[in-house]
């Protein structure tokens, strides 16, 4: 079985390929943990929520084909993600701290970072 790391970079990219308005993947998985957890930042979602704290959750899916783990994707946009960067938003509490992650894609540094 791959590592939970290998298959949240393939899980990031099959995002990408569905969602070209990504400008930003944040990986919050560590090597020993058993769940995907990204932050994905997308244009695709702007002006869709009414700021309630209440509408901000990572979305979850199940294991499946070749990504054996279970997966939590925090979708929000630029001005969200600045936002939550401000703690004007929340932030998955049982992920760490924003600081925490690991980027995998930043479109403005040219694409994925590893």
């Amino acid at each position: 079985m791959i590592d939970v790391m290998t298959a949240s970079r393939r899980f990031a990219e099959l995002h990408l390929q569905a969602d070209r308005l990504i400008s930003k993947i944040v990986c919050y998985s560590k090597d020993s943990d058993e769940l995907i957890k990204l932050l994905e930042v997308t244009r695709e979602v702007d002006g869709i929520r009414t700021g309630d704290p209440s509408e901000y959750f990572p979305y979850k899916y199940q294991a499946g084909g070749f990504i054996p783990y279970k997966s939590q994707v925090y979708v929000i946009s630029p001005d969200e993600y600045r936002r939550v960067k401000k703690g004007e938003l929340p932030f998955p509490a049982e992920w760490g701290s924003l600081k925490e992650g690991r980027l995998l894609y930043d479109k403005r540094k040219g694409g994925w970072i590893e």
